[in-house]
């Protein structure tokens, strides 16, 4: 596999039931390999099982994420921001539009986002967070989309894609947690900022320069869904 430089140097730290699959260096160069994690993918083992997501929400809540040194994490959220404002300023009326936000109110969120703590990128329940129903261990895989960011990126970003029929609940469970105590409105702003950030940095010119319109339609769909579910959290805290 093909691998972020930054997802071999995470050291992560947790309650003793959680544990992490990070990919190790292999004689080819920048070919990494991972260990597969025993068990399946949290929302395939529960199907939206509430009390195993609760579960699995207070364990990512005690869930923290360091650098072997502060390089590598600062360089990946710095081009992640360069890529998502190339996209805006390509794109600027079409996403502007979408999440109902002016154009300069865009840069400026963009410039001016933290990055201060290391974040996995891509808690999906859909499959980087494995459950072994035998052992009732969690394991988290794919460090590929590990970037720094906001402190609560991690937890919001899982509770989105654990459906929006689970979107209250579980974000009542998290503000009872030690991290969700610390959440305030600017946080879950922040969290907004950059997962839009994550999701524009990926999209891809072609040979002329232009982003595919398809591509954007798309993952714009999903930046908008996740700022409907922002907006209404931040009423609770």
């Amino acid at each position: 596999m093909l691998t972020n430089p930054l997802s071999s140097s995470i050291i992560a730290t947790g309650p003793p039931n959680l544990s992490f699959h990070f990919p190790s260096k292999t004689p080819l160069p920048f070919i990494y390999y991972e260990s597969k994690a025993v068990g399946k993918p949290l929302s395939k083992v529960c199907n939206s099982n509430f009390e195993l997501f609760s579960l699995a929400m207070k364990n990512l809540s005690q869930l923290s994420l360091e650098e072997k040194g502060y390089s590598l994490s600062l360089r990946k959220s710095d081009l992640m921001k360069k890529r998502a404002m190339n996209v805006l300023l390509c794109e600027t009326d079409y996403i502007s539009n979408a999440l109902q936000m002016s154009p300069n109110k865009l840069i400026e969120e963009i410039q001016r986002a933290d990055s201060f703590h290391i974040c996995h990128g891509d808690l999906n329940p859909d499959g980087n967070i494995i459950y072994d129903i035998e052992k009732k261990r969690f394991a988290l895989i794919d460090f590929e989309d590990g970037f720094k960011g906001p402190k609560q990126f991690d937890q919001i970003f899982f509770i989105f894609h654990s459906g929006e029929k689970l979107w209250l609940r579980l974000f009542k469970i998290y503000l009872k947690t030690r991290l969700g105590k610390e959440l305030k409105a600017t946080n879950i702003r922040q969290v907004m900022i950059w997962f839009m950030i994550l999701k524009l940095s990926k999209l891809k010119q072609n040979i002329f320069l232009r982003y595919s319109h398809k591509q954007l339609v798309r993952r714009m769909k999903v930046i908008v869904a996740f700022k409907i579910m922002t907006d209404k959290l931040v009423k609770y805290v």
